[in-house]
């Protein structure tokens, strides 16, 4: 986390800079001179079409009030208004984006009509050039064909004035869109490159994140004007914004399915999927591209119920003192109530100046949805690694109940046979009974001192049994022989307590127990690369593979809860008695290294 900090910052007060900038570039101070239509004494009325609608019967003309903004009710509307000649060179005439058909008249003379398209409508801009005097404007917008929820109006204003200063104001009017844009963008990079580098940021969330991110920037470049001046083709300027608005829906249900983990909100998502593919499809080949269609409609209508959603379920992530909740509530609260707004003005497309500007919210929104999916993702990532931990810590609980239960089988077996020894001893008379003794309170003090301990020096396991071979062959010292023998650097090699004893016990009491004379019992252990290897052979009778099972198992199972690699073998040997091979890394588990 401390990586993605000092990651995000200069990101942070870069972009902080940029939107600096941006504020500080618009002074109304130093502004062009551009009148909007509304500024002159603008008239409107209705009719059928605009053909009818351009008579000279002025008492068919009212007064336009911004205020009274309605739904016209008519499927065509004609603006009128007289612009006077400023004596400052050149003027022109600015047409909005949003309309379905125009026809545009200097004087009573028509000069341009919207181009026809059965593909696409609604969405365009045009510059005309007005004469060096007086003139009275007549501009008619009229609904088209294709599919749409908009009524015929204007939404951008009209403007009148040099193209230069026209220019200049959309620039001035949009620098701050264009930035809140290439924030977006900015984030959304950031996003994918975090994902990318990061690993406790790969989580879906994430991507989901950086797909919304760029499915906003998409939807906001398509509403720009001055994105309309660069990309002259309409179709391609309608064909992103339905893209950016159809992909809103799906990707931001996911999002939050992966912020609350709700997996029925990703079924949620699935079929929002379906349906804003449908209705893209619905524009593209049915009812044609337009700003108000049946995509961006359903976008913004479901787009402010998710939104909805997201308040609720943030509201009750606060109230259970989440943190997730407080940073998702004051973004989706106003993130939502400008989704209204927007969803309105494109729905019903109200008329005159635009009562509330929101674009800020797009940066509030994505900041704290930023915010929120990487901190949900390092609260998966330490969730993941709180689970990790207690299956880690039950495993070792039941590996070590396993282990500490076969030692306690193995320390009395071992107790009882060396009382045997000495009790022979002591009956025969034997004046080795003393040292024998003092052996086993040795052996026993190894016992108590490294019984509990997992793993055990080599060293150490193997003076034990060089210890008990001496038990043994004071007992049968006439007719046995036990000869121990090692190579190579044992410095700093591990191995599990009673391993190699038990196996020298097995070999006398199951094949030298009966002889009489020449028993040899050979313990070899040498190091072959990164593996231990230990051998055991004795010239007796030979074991079955039962002995194995009982006693050599345990051994084998001790070794495979430490090592990552070990095996213990049994065979018999060509000429005559056993073989017990163990073989076993150098390297033991890390998880065994600590005491238990």
């Amino acid at each position: 986390m401390k990586l993605l900090r000092r990651k995000m910052i200069p990101f942070l007060l870069a972009s902080g800079l940029c939107l600096l900038l941006f504020a500080s570039c618009r002074a109304p101070g130093s502004a062009p001179v551009v009148r909007s239509a509304t500024d002159y004494s603008l008239f409107y009325g209705l009719g059928g079409n605009c053909h009818e609608a351009t008579s000279n019967d002025e008492s068919r003309y009212f007064p336009f009030r911004p205020e009274a903004s309605k739904k016209w009710g008519s499927p065509a509307i004609v603006f009128q208004w007289f612009v006077p000649y400023s004596g400052q060179g050149a003027n022109s005439l600015w047409l909005g984006r949003s309309y379905d058909r125009a026809v545009v008249f200097l004087d009573g003379h028509r000069i341009w009509t919207t181009p026809q398209s059965d593909t696409f409508s609604g969405f365009g801009w045009h510059l005309i050039s007005l004469p060096d005097r007086d003139v009275e404007i007549t501009v008619c917008f009229e609904k088209g064909p294709q599919f749409s929820f908009a009524e015929p109006g204007f939404v951008d204003p009209m403007l009148v004035g040099s193209p230069a200063g026209i220019l200049e104001l959309l620039i001035r009017e949009e620098l701050t869109d264009m930035g809140i844009m290439s924030v977006t963008v900015a984030l959304a990079i950031i996003s994918i490159a975090m994902a990318i580098s990061l690993s406790p940021l790969r989580t879906p969330g994430m991507f989901a994140m950086s797909s919304l991110l760029f499915c906003m920037a998409i939807y906001q470049w398509s509403t720009i004007s001055l994105m309309d001046i660069v990309v002259d083709s309409g179709f391609v300027r309608l064909s992103l914004l339905q893209l950016g608005a159809a992909g809103f829906p799906p990707i931001f249900a996911f999002l939050l399915s992966s912020i609350y983990s709700l997996r029925w909100l990703r079924f949620v998502a699935i079929s929002l999927a379906v349906v804003s593919g449908l209705t893209l499809i619905h524009s593209f080949w049915l009812g044609g591209l337009h700003p108000a269609g049946l995509t961006t409609a359903y976008s913004g209508a479901v787009a402010c119920a998710l939104l909805l959603l997201a308040i609720a379920m943030a509201v009750n992530q606060a109230f259970q003192s989440n943190v997730l909740g407080w940073i998702l509530l004051p973004g989706s609260l106003v993130f939502f109530l400008y989704c209204i707004l927007e969803y309105l003005g494109i729905v019903y497309t109200l008329s005159g100046t635009s009562v509330f500007s929101g674009r800020w919210s797009y940066l509030v929104f994505q900041i704290s949805l930023a915010a929120a999916v990487i901190i949900q993702a390092n609260q998966s990532r330490m969730a993941s690694e709180k689970t990790k931990e207690q299956k880690y810590e039950s495993g070792r609980s039941v590996a070590e109940n396993r282990y500490r239960t076969l030692q306690e089988r193995m320390a009395p077996h071992f107790l009882f046979n060396s009382l045997n020894l000495i009790h022979s001893y002591i009956e025969r008379g034997n004046p080795r009974a003393g040292d024998a003794i003092m052996m086993l309170a040795s052996h026993y003090r190894y016992l108590i001192n490294d019984m509990e301990r997992r793993l055990v020096l080599f060293d150490q396991e193997w003076e034990f049994s060089r210890r008990y071979c001496q038990l043994i062959q004071f007992r049968f010292e006439d007719h046995l022989r036990i000869e121990m023998e090692r190579h190579g650097d044992f410095g700093g090699i591990l191995i599990p307590p009673l391993t190699i004893q038990p196996i020298i016990e097995n070999a006398y009491r199951h094949g030298l127990r009966d002889y009489t004379s020449n028993g040899l019992i050979e313990v070899l252990a040498h190091i072959e690369g990164e593996v231990v290897r230990i051998q055991v052979l004795d010239n007796g009778r030979g074991i079955d593979g039962s002995i194995f099972v009982s006693s050599l198992g345990g051994v084998e199972r001790r070794l495979k809860e430490n090592f990552r690699h070990a095996r213990v073998s049994m065979q018999r040997r060509t000429d005559r008695g056993t073989c017990v091979d163990i073989e076993y890394s150098t390297e033991p588990l890390e998880l065994d290294l600590e005491d238990p």
